[in-house]
């Protein structure tokens, strides 16, 4: 274990080599998913390996995404790619909060309660059924943003926020990931779209990393205590390290993950100088991949 120093006081990150250095250190870990456990097609080589010696050793494995959908549904994607079924039983998504929320008429939905709710996810029928109906219906609606659709185009999103826009539609993003993973490459997710509608006037609400409804949520259906004792495993600065860094939970930073071509082309100390000059928090540890 090593540590880099930014110019910043607050900012000695320790470089290390395997998760397995910490296990002294905490109790609990809770792990990204795309981008950590795997890439959108097949779990990262060391990913059953590590999950099951963290267990062994009595740790607390949770999957924290800020996926959509359902755990279930992720559980089961998980189990397709091969992690071992023990391993995914801890499981909780932005998709999970956001309809707790609902159901417990939650604060944070208040506005969305009310609402005639269409929910859009990663349905191409979906979107096109959504456009049409905001192109004929003049009722009160809000449009919740769950996930992205294979096959719709980026200005046929575009299309769909400026139809909104004219209606002053309330947006609820339940995944504000910027950026996802696909088979061909990095490509936009629904964050940058609420964020893109955010920026044009549009009102926009986000449950998941880094809002700190997805970890108050966690900590309390799993009775964790102590933060001190949690570290989050994650490869984004924006969501993994921000939301955990909030919470008074350690963090961890994947070099190759979203922010890889970052990694590549910019020294490090620069790098990490730049994120704290943006008002963001910085890792407690940063690696490689997992390990």
């Amino acid at each position: 274990m090593s540590l880099l120093k930014t110019k910043e006081p607050q900012s000695a990150i320790q470089a290390i080599d395997s998760i397995l250095e910490l296990t002294d250190r905490y109790d609990v870990f809770l792990f990204d998913q795309w981008g950590v456990l795997h890439n959108g097609l097949q779990l990262y080589p060391k990913v059953n390996s590590l999950l099951s010696t963290l267990s062994t050793l009595g740790k607390t494995i949770i999957v924290l995404s800020n996926s959509g959908k359902s755990s279930s549904i992720n559980q089961d994607r998980l189990r397709d790619m091969g992690l071992s079924s023990s391993l995914t039983t801890n499981l909780v998504t932005s998709g999970d909060v956001a309809r707790w929320a609902f159901d417990s008429e939650h604060k944070k939905v208040t506005r969305f309660i009310n609402q005639s709710l269409l929910w859009l996810d990663s349905s191409a029928g979906e979107v096109e059924a959504i456009y049409q109906h905001l192109s004929k219906s003049k009722e009160n609606t809000s449009v919740v943003l769950a996930g992205i659709a294979e096959g719709i185009t980026h200005q046929r999103y575009l299309d769909l926020l400026a139809l909104m826009q004219q209606q002053n539609i309330p947006l609820l993003c339940i995944n504000p990931d910027i950026n996802r993973f696909t088979p061909q490459g990095i490509l936009p997710s629904t964050g940058f779209y609420a964020k893109t509608y955010e920026e044009q006037g549009g009102v926009v609400s986000y449950i998941g990393k880094p809002d700190s409804l997805v970890y108050e949520y966690t900590l309390s259906h799993y009775q964790l205590k102590d933060p001190s004792r949690i570290v989050m495993v994650g490869d984004s600065i924006h969501h993994d390290v921000l939301g955990a860094s909030n919470m008074g939970i350690d963090s961890i930073l994947l070099r190759r993950g979203i922010h890889q071509s970052l990694f590549n082309r910019i020294p490090e100390e620069k790098l990490f100088s730049d994120w704290v000059k943006e008002g963001l928090a910085l890792p407690t540890y940063v690696m490689d991949e997992i390990a």
